[in-house]
């Protein structure tokens, strides 16, 4: 299993903000940023997650979650 890398979601769904962050401008970086700290319920979400103690992991297809 590996660990959820911060803004794997954001990479994956082509997320307008996360291109901005990635286009490697200080501006780019610092608005998409401050942003996403404010607006993006998945960033809330993985907040939450992470104050609650929760890990997000992603296993190998092979295990059972019963």
């Amino acid at each position: 299993m590996s660990e959820y890398q911060s803004r794997e979601y954001c990479k994956d769904t082509e997320c307008g903000m996360q291109k901005l962050i990635d286009n490697d401008t200080e501006l780019g970086k610092s608005f998409a940023k401050s942003f996403c700290r404010k607006e993006c319920e998945a960033y809330k979400f993985h907040k939450w997650l992470q104050e609650n103690n929760y890990k997000i992991v992603k296993g190998n297809g092979g295990e059972n979650y019963e």
